[in-house]
């Protein structure tokens, strides 16, 4: 539920005069999985009230790992990790097409590179557990004079990486109001 506090959840079903410290507060956890669910390689981000006992945050973590990993964080910053997590999908996605649609112009087939495209992100994304930061990642793919160092300089004078902090800010501001609307 994108903008819905736990406070809110518990003033919905308890009324305005609940209070959420309380002992009628509801046992109440908020979570946002991503469409990766479907086949159990979710991120799920959950936060929980400040009534919820240990028990029940063993239960919702349980609960959540089934279709991936879950992860507590601070409902203080909920709205913004899971637009960052939610998102995430349909920006790669849309970043995925932007390559098949430069290699199509070039005379390949879609169908042809999806999967090469596809799979060669995932390998680099696997190599980002494995301890270096992303960007350092970035900077062993592009050495001094190569197609990638190019690519990415054309990438930033069009401001691509303030396009995704822009449209990540964004979708978290939306995520904030909508319990207002």
């Amino acid at each position: 539920m994108a903008g819905i506090t736990t406070k809110a959840l518990n003033t919905l079903a308890l009324g305005e005069n609940s209070a959420p410290d309380n002992e009628s507060a509801l046992q109440c956890v908020r979570a946002m999985p991503n469409m990766a669910a479907k086949i159990r390689e979710a991120v799920t981000l959950y936060t929980a009230g400040s009534g919820t006992t240990k028990e029940n945050l063993e239960i919702a973590s349980w609960v959540f790992s089934q279709v991936g990993e879950a992860h507590r964080i601070p409902e203080s910053s909920f709205d913004i990790c899971a637009v960052s997590v939610g998102c995430a999908g349909s920006l790669l996605f849309l970043a995925i097409d932007g390559l098949l649609d430069a290699a199509v112009a070039e005379g390949v087939k879609r169908p042809d590179l999806q999967n090469l495209v596809v799979n060669s992100a995932i390998g680099m994304m696997k190599l980002v557990p494995a301890g270096d930061h992303v960007s350092v990642l970035r900077e062993k793919i592009a050495p001094p004079g190569g197609c990638s160092i190019r690519a990415l300089l054309e990438l930033e004078k069009l401001g691509v990486r303030a396009a995704f902090t822009t449209a990540i800010m964004a979708a978290a501001e939306k995520s904030k109001h909508m319990s207002l609307s």
